[in-house]
């Protein structure tokens, strides 16, 4: 079989013409590969985005059944204000047994850190960033207060025991309720803030997946508390 060797270019202009040949075959490379990439990362931002509005969204739900709830909250840490200064510790206990009818939910803020992580909050505009990391500071935000609460519910509710003669845990459970309704009108300030600055900056609104449930949470919540002050 015969080879035929490449020829040495015999003057600059075939030297010159060859270089740039391929030049441009390392500029097409470069493009092409610089569009792939551009590709894979507007895919990757898509999906991304879909699972931060969706998180948020369910965020959202949970923030608009606060605010439902927010009147049979009020009635509870009444009622349960009531029996501890009665020394009532049946009515406690019921009131225990209905459960506090606040979130119980988990506040979600994950997708936002894989979004940091993953270098996605890179390739999205300085408004959606900044959007975005305000309304998953808020989410976090819920959740800590939301577990504040829960410490001092278990505190408010030592009375069950047949303790709340006890000068020392009355006071204690009062002190404890008091922070209860301190904690409840920050975490209302911060769902209404979430809804409002979610719709504004980023045109999302709460999901309704869980509407049906909200909606039995709330109709529950008002038949216990009123079960419980028909027997007080």
């Amino acid at each position: 079989m015969e080879i035929h060797k490449p020829k040495p270019p015999h003057s600059w202009r075939e030297l010159g013409s060859e270089v740039g040949v391929i030049a441009i075959g390392i500029v097409i490379a470069l493009s092409a590969e610089q569009i792939v990439e551009a590709v894979h990362w507007k895919h990757k931002v898509e999906r991304v985005e879909q699972d931060l509005r969706k998180e948020l969204g369910d965020s959202l739900g949970y923030a608009v059944e606060q605010q439902q709830m927010h009147s049979c909250v009020s009635g509870y840490l009444d009622a349960l204000q009531n029996a501890i200064l009665r020394s009532d510790s049946d009515t406690i206990k019921k009131l225990y047994e209905i459960g506090i009818p606040l979130d119980a939910h988990p506040w979600r803020s994950s997708s936002w850190t894989a979004a940091l992580s993953g270098q996605v909050a890179d390739h999205l505009s300085h408004d959606k960033v900044a959007a975005y990391s305000v309304a998953f500071r808020l989410v976090t935000a819920a959740g800590e207060w939301q577990n504040m609460v829960a410490d001092h519910y278990a505190e408010a509710m030592t009375g069950r025991f047949g303790l709340t003669r006890d000068a020392q845990v009355l006071n204690s459970q009062l002190t404890a309720l008091d922070k209860i309704r301190s904690e409840e009108a920050q975490r209302l300030d911060i769902s209404e803030t979430l809804v409002r600055t979610s719709r504004e900056s980023l045109n999302l609104v709460p999901s309704t997946t869980r509407e049906v449930e909200f909606q039995t949470r709330v109709k529950s919540c008002q038949d216990g508390l009123r079960s419980v002050n028909s027997k007080g």
